[in-house]
């Protein structure tokens, strides 16, 4: 009922001047969010990074030990994820309030949810961010399936930008499959988070590739993963 109800409170549409200029002009600073889980354990690390606009310069990390006190419930990662990553933001306001950026990357979903409110608008409504969803593999909902229909869609897809849209039960668009790198056959899956279009957020989130996921993405999963695998690997080891 809580997502239910949040998810009027979603802005679908650009809200500032560089979300409907041309080449962004204007965007500045850029921010991705990524968790990563230990296998079998309770104990995650958060990644943030910030990178400059266009020179996908990363010109700040923050990577933290954390421990997942919510249980993992399939359409409720937003409720276990929440409150790490506004402790992410509330640190980096803290401690360097001039790099805080003007659009999030969220590794996870925004409008592509079953109540119309993953993570990435869980997080943009409720701190006023611009936000944009950018999920790895396909939620399946509703009749939204790995079928052979949306596997010829895929191989419809082209070029570097082109994306079709995913509709829920209701008929409602609420993401987009989206080829990011003319090597890869495998699109991502972008929605809306909140206060930029789905349009909007196709052409950002493709100038942000280099290979298939994007770039600011790309840093916070390997921030994260590489604390796991250097520092809590070895402690294990130590011990």
């Amino acid at each position: 009922k809580i997502q239910q109800g949040l998810t009027e409170k979603v802005f679908v549409q650009n809200v500032y001047p560089w979300q409907d200029h041309a080449s962004f002009y204007g965007l500045n600073l850029i921010g991705a969010l990524d968790i990563s889980y230990v296998k079998n354990k309770e104990s995650a690390v958060s990644g943030l990074v910030v990178m400059q606009y266009p020179s996908l310069k990363c010109i700040y990390e923050d990577c933290q030990e954390i421990t997942m006190s919510q249980p993992y419930v399939p359409s409720f990662l937003a409720f276990r994820e929440f409150d790490h990553y506004k402790d992410s933001l509330d640190r980096l306001n803290q401690c360097n309030p001039d790099l805080f950026p003007q659009v999030f990357l969220i590794d996870g979903n925004g409008l592509l949810h079953p109540r119309k409110f993953g993570i990435a608008c869980h997080l943009g409504v409720c701190e006023d961010l611009v936000t944009i969803g950018c999920a790895k593999n396909l939620y399946l909902m509703d009749n939204i399936s790995r079928d052979d229909q949306h596997s010829d869609k895929i191989n419809d897809l082209e070029s570097k930008g082109d994306y079709f849209t995913l509709k829920n039960k209701n008929e409602e668009i609420i993401g987009a499959a989206l080829k990011t790198c003319e090597q890869s056959k495998n699109p991502i899956y972008i929605s809306i988070g909140n206060k930029i279009s789905l349009d909007t957020a196709a052409k950002l989130v493709t100038g942000l590739c280099k290979y298939r996921i994007p770039e600011p993405i790309r840093k916070a999963d390997f921030l994260s993963r590489d604390y796991i695998r250097t520092k809590m690997t070895k402690d294990e080891d130590d011990e």
